[in-house]
């Protein structure tokens, strides 16, 4: 009887540290892809954007749909306010947030804020993420569009630490999404076995 036991709980510490190798394996993978992404700028239209696809074979369209929603109203709670909204169809989710970036790295510029439009494209196993239309605002400015010749202007340092931030914070928050999905999948992954 014994040896029946401690060679079920070897297979069950061998499955659990198995499932987490794979996982620990997937992140680091996915990271390394997300952080190789850089905002770019359109041959065409002189504006930033930085897009991709993540790929997470193994849930469905309806599964990366809810997470990627669920993480939108996670990552962004003041959804709804000072022009900010999510909009959300079947196959394809649209937000237009914002962020601060870090004054010390802008010449101490204060209350900035840098706007964007992000979208995501969802199929089986794939998500196409997509940030576009960068703008900063700030009371003194207004909106300053990344393409603007106004942007084009400013203080090299000023323009080159708005740019580095706002590449930061994209793959940062492409990070945040890949592992928020992957952690929801594990607990799933786990409630099935």
């Amino acid at each position: 009887k014994c040896s029946a036991c401690e060679e079920k709980l070897i297979q069950a510490t061998m499955k659990t540290a198995v499932r987490f190798s794979v996982a620990a394996l997937m992140a680091i993978v996915t990271t390394v892809f997300a952080y190789s992404q850089e905002l770019k700028i359109d041959g065409q239209t002189n504006k930033y954007f930085a897009e991709n696809v993540i790929k997470i074979d193994s849930l469905t369209i309806d599964m990366l749909h809810d997470k990627t929603l669920q993480w939108l109203y996670k990552e962004y709670p003041n959804n709804g306010k000072k022009g900010s909204y999510i909009e959300a169809r079947y196959n394809k989710i649209t937000a237009c947030q914002c962020f601060n970036p870090d004054p010390y790295k802008l010449l101490g510029y204060l209350n900035l804020k840098v706007w964007f439009i992000l979208t995501f494209d969802i199929k089986d196993g794939k998500i196409k993420y997509n940030y576009s239309d960068f703008y900063y605002y700030s009371v003194g400015e207004g909106k300053v569009p990344f393409e603007s010749s106004k942007f084009m202007n400013y203080d090299i340092t000023l323009r080159t630490g708005i740019v580095e931030e706002t590449n930061k914070y994209v793959k940062n928050s492409i990070v945040s999404l890949i592992t928020y999905i992957q952690n929801i999948k594990e607990i799933d992954t786990w409630k099935e076995a």
